[in-house]
This record gives C-alpha cells, structure tokens and sequence, in this order.
C-alpha cells in the first residue's frame, strides 16, 4: 500500500505526539532539521505534523523558541533526573560574594537531598540569541526545577509562557507571576528612611545607578516613599556603573552649598569609592557627614568607622529557595512568594547632623 503525503504527515505526527506523552520533550522540540532528520521525512511533511499537533493543542508556537509543548496532560509530569538548573547571565567568578553564599548553601542542601545542582552560564547581549540559547538549554536538560538567578530581561517571561517549572531568586519581574524568593528591599529602604530621620538628617542624598537592578531601586522607592510622607525630598543622584562616574558626581555634590549631611549607597561596592572621596575631601564620618549602605559583603568588615548596613541571613535564604523548588518539581503545592527581611547592623558611621547642616 503506498503512503499518501497526507498519512505521511498524519504518522509523523502521531509518532511526535508519542514522544511528547513519554516526557521526552518536556518544553520544547528541537527544531525542524532535527525532527525532519530523525523522523526521516522532508520539511513539508514535518510541518503538516506540527500543524496538526497545534490545531489539537498538542504544542504552540513561541516567538525566539519554535515549537512548545503547551498540553500538559498528554506528557509526563516531571523528569526523571534529581537534578535542579540554576540558570543565570554570569559565570560564578564574577558574582558578589553574598551570592555566592547562598548558593553554595543551595548546593548543600541539594546533596543533602540527593538533588544535584546544575549551573547554566548564558552569556549574551543579545535579546534573540539569548532566547535560542535559551531553548537548547530547555531542550537538552529536563531538570526537575529550574532556578533564574539575576534573570535577564524577558527570561522571566519566557519562562512562565513556557510552563517551565521554576523558582525566581529574586524579584519577579512586572507582569510574571512565577514563586519567588527574595529580599524585602522595599522594607530595608523604609527603615533607612526612618533611621535617618529619626538621627534628625533632613538633607539626604541617595546615590544610585542609572539603571539599578530591581533590588536597589525597590530600596530607593521605599526610601523616598517615607521621606516624602515626613515631608523631605531627598535627591537621587544617578552614576554609570563604575567608580569614576561615582567620584566625579560625589565631589560636585559635596561641593554644592547644600551638601548632604547624610548619604545612602544601596550598592555596598561604591560604599569605598564614596569613603575614598570623603577622605580627598577632608571630610569625617560620621562627624561630617553620615553613612548608610545595604548589604555587608566580607569587606566592609575592615573599614572604620565600621559601616553601618544590612544583613541577611544566606543559609535561610538558601533553605527556603530549595524548599519551593524541591515543591514543585515532587508536584507538592507550595507558596508562591517569600520575602525575608534583612537585619540591620548598627556600626559607626551615622551620627546626629553637624550643626551647619540643620541652619
């Protein structure tokens, strides 16, 4: 009996929708050369399949990946691997040390598990070649539960059109409703609003990135959200991301007639460009003028005055990550979100304002 093209694609079909059912491809299909290659059909015939699983809502189609799967009940619920994907933009060596804390806890507590971490490093500045990378990542690692670290713009997003199992660490993005875990910076920018003000500071300045992370900026909204209802308008002044841009922009505001007399540095690294250039100036903290930063890396450990900051706790972080991926990829229901809150570390670098500052 010969085939027509028709029950050509009809059986091509039928033998992708097989593949889908037992798991294989789990989120996405490899693309069509492969699938014509292995399948042994031409493309013609291999987009009359995919046409025809779309139509039964088998699979989509996903700008940047191709082909999805988007029916769950004709696939296995989970892999078979007890491995987790920690997928982030960056190489482990160039991360701050407090990240890197946590996720050398989130490593302990996947042995302990019996889970292995597996960490993905997409590096690309590229929007379109990042999504393809993206896709072979999905589609060569059927791990349990993915975790997306300092995630890029639109990896959030993607995912979650995907159906990916995964966990944010993090922030999710506006509009992405996957579970995440994260720091409640909102919360530490209120305290440091009120510690300030509280100390009597009304000139306060915060210095920012121009284009900060979520994490920061959701401090500085927190922060400027309580001055505002006290009735102060502190200023954000807003630098490249490196040390020159800092010091140029402190020494022109701290040579203004309405300097500052306190500062709040949300990312704890420029924290030592700014003491430097209080030091060129001869200015004192906190005598001259206050201090405040975030997070405590290892570092801030050996400067005095002892910077005061904010710290959190890596190891619980850790454990309540591995908690909501461990969930969802046993099937288990867990909380969608966790905030935790950092603990602040008094040091010695907030005083009162010097008496010039309240004139």
């Amino acid at each position: 009996m010969r085939l027509t093209r028709e029950s050509l694609g009809q059986s091509a079909a039928a033998a992708l929708a097989a593949e889908i059912a037992r798991g294989r491809w789990p989120h996405v299909l490899p693309g069509e050369f492969q699938l014509s290659t292995e399948l042994q059909v031409s493309r013609s015939t291999l987009r009359q399949a995919l046409a025809q699983l779309r139509v039964e809502g088998m699979i989509k189609t996903v700008n940047g990946y191709g082909s999805v799967v988007a029916r769950k009940d004709r696939a296995v619920a989970a892999p078979s691997s007890r491995t987790l994907g920690l997928l982030q933009p960056t190489g482990l060596d160039q991360l701050k040390p407090y990240q890197l804390l946590w996720i050398d806890h989130l490593r302990s507590h996947c042995t302990t598990a019996g889970y292995e971490l597996i960490v993905h490093e997409v590096h690309s500045e590229s929007a379109s070649k990042r999504a393809r990378l993206y896709g072979r990542l999905l589609e060569q690692h059927q791990h349990r539960c993915w975790i997306l670290n300092l995630s890029p713009a639109g990896l959030q997003s993607r995912f979650q059109t995907l159906g990916v199992r995964c966990v944010v660490a993090g922030r999710c993005d506006e509009g992405v409703s996957l579970p995440f875990v994260a720091l409640d910076n909102r919360a530490l920018g209120i305290h440091a609003a009120g510690l300030l003000l509280a100390k009597g500071h009304r000139r306060i300045a915060v210095l920012a990135e121009k284009q900060q992370t979520a994490a920061w900026e959701n401090c500085t909204r927190g922060f400027l959200e309580v001055s505002r209802q006290r009735g102060l308008e502190p200023e954000v002044f807003r630098h490249e991301p490196n040390a020159e841009s800092v010091g140029r922009l402190l020494s022109r505001v701290l040579r203004s007639s309405q300097r500052p007399s306190a500062l709040l540095v949300p990312n704890p690294y420029y924290y030592l460009t700014v003491v430097s250039v209080l030091g060129s100036l001869g200015l004192r903290i906190p005598a001259d003028i206050s201090l405040l930063t975030t997070y405590g890396d290892p570092f801030l450990g050996y400067l005095l005055p002892s910077p005061s900051h904010y710290d959190y706790r890596p190891a619980a972080y850790a454990r309540r990550l591995f908690a909501m991926a461990e969930a969802l990829a046993t099937g288990r229901s867990t909380r969608t979100n966790v905030l935790l809150e950092p603990t602040y570390i008094a040091g010695n670098s907030l005083a009162a304002p010097p008496a010039a500052s309240l004139a």
